[in-house]
């Protein structure tokens, strides 16, 4: 947890550093700048570096109240993990990020709303995926490299992890009851 404790203190902070970096997409530009990042052409949001398919993201990337209560219907009724971009969470973040602020500037209940929506349906989706992705590892300690693709950059983190711990027991375990065994 703690690999995902920094990535999102990088990510979340605003630090800024020197850095060449050219913004193409104006609609990412304005994202930006709605979220409070001032950009220049020598300066750029400390995340932007370390993650620069972040590059990437438009508004078209952001995630909206439907999309997620669509997902969350998916998932559950599907037995199966359910495919989601390597950058999901981050994705809600951002969207949560450039809500808040356009609540500040506006003002308006149905933003607001939106915000807990969007908040309480990742989190049901979250639960459901995390639950779905513990009993997989439990079922089968040796991380698969074709269930990783359904999921985010933090879950295969999350899943490997558990993998790891779920497999260190049983060996230590098998271990320690055939050394009793034959004594």
């Amino acid at each position: 947890m703690q690999v995902l404790s920094a990535i999102y203190s990088i990510l979340l902070e605003d630090e800024k550093v020197k850095a060449k970096i050219q913004l193409q997409r104006s609609d990412y530009k304005d994202l930006l700048s709605q979220l409070g990042f001032e950009l220049s052409d020598e300066e750029a949001p400390f995340f932007m570096l370390k993650y620069s398919r972040l590059l990437e993201l438009g508004k078209e990337s952001l995630v909206s109240p439907l999309d997620l209560r669509k997902m969350l219907l998916i998932e559950s009724k599907s037995s199966t993990l359910q495919k989601v971009p390597e950058d999901f969470y981050v994705r809600i973040i951002l969207s949560v990020m450039l809500l808040k602020k356009r609540y500040e500037l506006e003002g308006k209940e149905e933003i607001l709303k939106d915000i807990n929506e969007i908040k309480e349906t990742a989190i049901d989706i979250l639960r459901k995926r995390l639950q779905k992705i513990v009993s997989l590892a439990h079922l089968n300690p040796e991380p698969s490299r074709e269930l990783m693709t359904n999921m985010s950059f933090e879950e295969r983190i999350i899943y490997r992890r558990i993998c790891d711990i779920i497999s260190s027991w049983e060996k230590f375990l098998i271990n320690y009851l055939e050394r009793k065994g034959n004594e």
